[in-house]
Parts: C-alpha cells; structure tokens; sequence
C-alpha cells in the first residue's frame, strides 16, 4: 500500500504509525501491480514467488534442479577462458544456490519430526549441520588449488570448482532419498 496525502504527492512510512490507524487526510490506495493482499489490506509481494514448490507439489525436484543449476555454473567457471564467461558461470551459481536453499529450506520444514512442539530444535540442528560443510570448504579447498601445481603456477581453480559441482550434484541427489515428500 501507498499512503498518499490528498493536496500533494507526499508518501507516509507506514512504520512510523499505530497499527490500524491512518494519517489524517490521507486516503489508501493500491500500488500499480501490487500482487496479492492480505486480509488487514497490506501489500505482500513475496506471496507471488512462494508457493511454486506447492503448487507443483513436489520440493525434490526443485532441489535437485536447483544443485543442477549451481553446477552448471561452477562448470561454467572452471572453463571460463574470459570475464564474461566467468559472469555468466556466477549468475547460474547464484541462482542455482537460491533454489537449492530455499526449497531446500521448505524441504526441512515439511519432514521435521514433532513440528509442532520441537520445530526450533531441529532447525538449528539442521543450521548447524549446514554451517559444517561451509566451515570445513575453506579448509579442505587448499589440497584440490595445489593438485598438480609447480612452485610458481596459479592455482588449480578449474578442479576446485569441478569438486564444488560434483559435491552439489551429490547434495541434490541425496535429496531424492527422502521418501516422504514428493
């Protein structure tokens, strides 16, 4: 929603107001293509992009496309012989990796155990499950840089982002072992 004041083009925050209570002289009106609507009538734009694993039904093949996507890209960037390339491999990478983790996320929500009771307790011990692979990276990444360097070369780059792509490949197949949910 907009708050515009009716003499002049002026726009309100509405985080500075009383819940349920509006400016004086001021009338509401919608955005242009403001999506759906709650019921209190306030705007919300993420209700257009969430419910894709829903209406399809099925959350595994979002994560492995998703783990399939970021692949791609990391292919793309170990064989990027310029900048452009190099682009192109980092977008796939990010959008791969944005729907590998949030379905993935929503993949967590639906087969938690005791959801209602203990759903923070297993949540954090899914975050924390997470963080160790991305704590262990930058310890591990230094054996696949100097595999089949001499003193003086760059670093293997192209079989670090090789092993980046064949281990999100494998994250993205180990997903379809989970057999209560679609």
């Amino acid at each position: 929603m907009i708050w515009t004041r009716k003499p002049s083009n002026a726009r309100f925050s509405r985080g500075h107001l009383p819940p349920g209570q509006e400016p004086a002289g001021v009338r509401r009106r919608a955005a242009p293509d403001s999506g759906p609507v709650d019921s209190e009538g306030h705007h919300d734009p993420l209700s257009r992009r969430l419910p894709v694993g829903r209406r399809h039904r099925r959350r595994r093949v979002f994560v492995l496309t998703g783990a399939l996507v970021f692949s791609l890209g990391a292919v793309v960037m170990a064989l990027a012989s310029d900048v452009p390339l190099l682009f192109a491999g980092s977008l796939a990478c990010s959008m791969g990796i944005g729907m590998f983790a949030a379905v993935d996320q929503a993949l967590l929500l639906d087969v938690l155990p005791e959801r209602d009771t203990e759903a923070g307790r297993y949540t954090s011990i899914y975050n924390f499950a997470a963080t160790i692979p991305q704590a262990l990276a930058p310890l591990v990444a230094p054996l696949f840089l100097g595999v089949g360097v001499t003193a003086g070369e760059d670093k293997n780059y192209t079989l670090l982002y090789l092993v980046a792509a064949a281990c999100t490949v494998l994250g993205g197949l180990i997903v379809l072992r989970i057999k209560s949910v679609r």
